[in-house]
């Protein structure tokens, strides 16, 4: 028995043993998550009361409990099996993130997937949530600024010189159509000069108030373009955020451009077109009810659209009775911290359901979960979470030409000027050095390592990165990815079927 505590103490290196993985429950059982492999386990009793032990470290406990108890014995026993079998409980001590690219010229050697040109900063909506407003410090207020074509040009001629085979070409505002003419020349521009890129495609973020039966035709006509439409839900959802300068709701107009597009996009439209939510309070069933029938009952809008929800920015609001704090504590339940997943959950669960719109919605997060790394060993390599290397995955180039890394991260240190070059020191002291010298001691102690999705644009400011937000963000990222397991394994125990369609999804079976 000395000898099973002896080997079980070995195994983490003086480090905690809560690094090492976490148990998690569903409705009906208790799983343990291996960090190191990636591996998921249902626990018995016994075995899950041992494992809660060690990762509290109470070795004391553990001690008392196999020297006096048969079944614990057993059950000690069992997991050094497991130990020897399956590696688990034995995540290395990570001594550097591992990265992206290996040489000097990492940030012009040809791995650029995605460029997004800020084609205008004007609008015409005053959205009540927007992140581009005089109350929100975080980001630019709204301007008057087009981008220009020696602009718009130098950002194409980088990313047709540096990008990946197959790379995105996105257009953003402020509201893009109100550029039209620019994202017309530019994609134009893209087809006919970028000739050493297998696949090419485009992709705009719109509210299509302003979409037009030309502008629909030409859309339509563009290989491998994709309209993101912004749309709330039913109009007393959409008018009571989105509304015009002189609070005039949107939805009117913004339905008819999204029929518009849909129509002229034909059998095309389920694929080439999506529907993005933003989500504020009140986060109740009855809400995403209403926004479940609603979409249902666009009878001309293709089943399959994808959907997708996201909660209003904490912040973003003037009115105080509609702040909500997504971010509580760990010890929050599901329905406290995540009402959408757990509304979700429960339509997922229910055989024989429409759960159309709610797997929509989920797709992401149980795919994240369906194609997550399980390995024999424990990893070997500790990646820089979800951050993309800014200047390499993804750029994204404003009216003026400032590089940032996405178009989500807000005031932070730039990446240069599109024009007159990128700043390449800037980039590995500020997004990476100085990143990853606050970062790995935290990330090594942390069990949700190889799972996290945290980001740059979670935690940096114009001064870097926010060491107070990115540990705030931290405990929001953990809790969110014991959220995405539950709600997996949940499925897998109430409605199979639905792993069975992430199947067909990911690997194109019928």
């Amino acid at each position: 028995m000395q000898e099973m505590i002896k080997k079980l103490a070995a195994l983490q290196c003086n480090h905690s043993f809560s690094r090492a993985g976490k148990i998690f429950k569903t409705k009906n059982a208790e799983y343990f998550y291996d960090a190191g492999t990636g591996k998921v386990f249902q626990c018995e009793n016994y075995e899950l009361k041992l494992i809660k032990l060690l990762l509290n470290n109470e070795w004391d406990e553990i001690e008392r409990l196999i020297n006096t108890n048969n079944e614990y014995t057993q059950a000690c026993q069992n997991i050094c099996n497991l130990i020897d079998k399956e590696h688990i409980l034995q995540i290395p001590i990570y001594k550097k993130f591992t990265n992206e690219n290996k040489n000097d010229d990492a940030f012009l050697n040809g791995n650029l997937k995605q460029m997004t040109l800020e084609v205008t900063q004007k609008c015409n909506l005053r959205c009540k949530y927007c992140i581009y407003n005089e109350d929100y410090s975080q980001f630019r207020s709204f301007t008057m600024e087009d981008m220009d074509w020696d602009t718009a040009k130098a950002a194409l001629d980088y990313a047709n010189l540096y990008g990946a085979d197959d790379i995105i070409i996105g257009f953003y505002g402020g509201e893009p159509l109100l550029n039209f003419k620019l994202v017309k020349k530019s994609i134009e521009y893209c087809l006919k000069n970028f000739k050493n890129h297998s696949e090419l495609y485009f992709t705009m973020t719109s509210n299509l108030t302003m979409m037009n039966e030309e502008m629909a035709e030409y859309f339509k006509n563009v290989p491998n373009m994709n309209v993101v439409c912004s749309l709330d839900g039913p109009q007393s959802i959409q008018d009571q955020f989105r509304v015009f300068s002189n609070n005039v709701g949107s939805f009117e107009r913004t339905i008819n451009g999204l029929k518009i597009l849909v129509e002229k996009m034909g059998e095309q439209a389920e694929k080439r077109v999506s529907i993005h939510s933003v989500l504020c309070p009140p986060f109740d069933e009855n809400k995403l009810e209403e926004m479940k029938l609603f979409f249902q009952n666009l009878t001309w809008l293709p089943k399959g659209i994808g959907k997708n929800i996201a909660y209003v920015g904490a912040g973003t609001l003037k009115d105080n009775k509609y702040q909500a704090d997504i971010n509580d504590p760990e010890e929050k339940k599901m329905e406290e911290i995540d009402p959408v997943k757990a509304w979700a959950i429960k339509e997922l669960s229910q055989q024989g359901n429409d759960f159309t719109y709610a797997f929509q919605l989920q797709h992401s997060d149980l795919m994240r979960m369906h194609v997550r790394s399980i390995l024999n060993e424990p990893a070997k390599l500790l990646f820089r979470n979800a951050c993309c290397t800014p200047g390499i995955r993804k750029m994204y180039v404003a009216v003026d030409g400032t590089v940032s890394a996405c178009e989500r991260i807000g005031n932070s240190p730039s990446l240069g000027n599109i024009v007159t070059g990128l700043d390449l020191n800037k980039i590995r002291e500020k997004y990476l050095q100085e990143y990853d010298e606050y970062s790995l001691n935290k990330c090594n102690e942390c069990w949700a390592m190889h799972l996290c999705n945290n980001c740059y644009a979670l935690c940096y400011d114009e001064n870097g990165l926010n060491q107070q937000k990115k540990d705030q963000e931290c405990v929001a990222c953990r809790k969110s990815i014991e959220n995405d397991l539950i709600e997996y394994y949940q499925l897998l125990e109430d409605n199979p079927v639905i792993i069975q369609i992430l199947d067909s999804i990911l690997y194109g079976k019928s």
